[in-house]
């Protein structure tokens, strides 16, 4: 079955002035990425999202939510032809003419007259991904994004957070609205979230897509599906929203929440900067004059670390009595 706002593997069925008719090849199984995001159960749309032509507001608890959010997800489509406009064909002088049953990958969306029509461009965003899309326009009714087709993607105004602005990245899903044939973004998140596993390796990368920013820190999207919380306080580089970091798990709260950090924070890390530590010692003669009342810029030039990071190696090398620690400057025991 055919996948709206997702990339399908089609057949070329006829080729007219305007385009190409297109039809689901059929000789190929289902693709991973689609098996992941389209379950049986999901296809069902809750009566709710009737209500408005772009669903509901988040005001439900999270279980609510996820049901709702699964049947606007659902991006199979009962359908059997498609078009690729000559518009969106994509083609380059030297590319070799389409002719009827060539097999072809294209993206599949509504054109403003709720059609499905195809593109050969792959957008900055599909069907279950998270993504950062530069905000083109903001309107009364919503805002408007680049994910890389002429048309821009939509983002209803009761699906959008107040922090975004022209210019700036914003962070969205891609959602779809089968009863209205409509894609659209939401900035809201939150409710595609999941808490953390039972079991994590914490000396394991993960990936982090920062998406809101908070009093305390930086909250980020784990590997497209935990929320994590990055401290402005562990930070030892700018980051932004729409950017994207390889980081670690710190600490998995009682609540179920995550702590991440731009550094690992275990046993092997911290061996890691305490001997770096050390080796800059002696190669300035023994004494240092970073301290850990040295500004968190400093630190950061010298070992690439947070300033908290930096505090704590100081500690565990001043009670192991392998450093001195004065007010301006730090001294290598004559021991070491």
């Amino acid at each position: 079955m055919l996948q709206i706002g997702k990339i399908n593997r089609l057949r070329i069925k006829e080729i007219n002035p305007a385009g190409c008719i297109l039809v689901e090849d059929k000789r190929i199984s289902t693709t991973k990425h689609q098996q992941a995001h389209v379950k049986p159960e999901r296809e069902a749309l809750d009566t709710n999202l009737a209500k408005s032509p772009w669903g509901p507001v988040n005001t439900k608890n999270k279980s609510t939510i996820e049901n709702e959010a699964s049947g606007l997800e659902a991006g199979s489509i009962d359908q059997e032809e498609v078009f690729l406009a000559l518009g969106n064909t994509n083609t380059k002088k030297d590319t070799k003419p389409f002719e009827v049953d060539d097999v072809i990958s294209a993206f599949l969306f509504y054109s403003e007259d709720k059609q499905v029509h195809a593109s050969l461009t792959e957008p900055h965003i599909q069907m279950g991904d998270l993504a950062a899309l530069r905000v083109i326009n903001i309107t009364q009714a919503g805002a408007f994004l680049d994910w890389g087709l002429p048309r821009d993607l939509f983002a209803p105004k009761q699906h959008t957070h107040s922090q975004i602005a022209v210019g700036m990245p914003a962070v969205v899903r891609l959602v779809h609205h089968p009863k209205e044939r409509k894609l659209f973004a939401t900035t809201k998140i939150e409710q595609y979230l999941e808490d953390a596993p039972s079991q994590w390796d914490y000396s394991q990368a993960v990936d982090l897509l920062i998406y809101s920013e908070t009093p305390l820190g930086f909250k980020t999207v784990i590997n497209q599906k935990y929320e994590g919380l990055l401290y402005k306080s562990d930070l030892f580089k700018p980051v932004h929203i729409g950017d994207t970091h390889k980081g670690f798990i710190s600490k998995i709260r009682d609540d179920g929440k995550i702590d991440v950090s731009l550094q690992r924070h275990d046993k092997i890390q911290r061996q890691s900067l305490n001997a770096q530590i050390l080796e800059d010692l002696k190669a300035h003669g023994g004494i240092s004059s970073l301290t850990d009342k040295s500004s968190a810029e400093d630190i950061r030039t010298r070992f690439n670390v947070s300033k908290g990071a930096y505090k704590k190696a100081l500690g565990q090398l001043y009670k192991s009595r392998k450093i001195t620690i004065s007010p301006d400057y730090i001294k290598l025991n004559k021991e070491q």
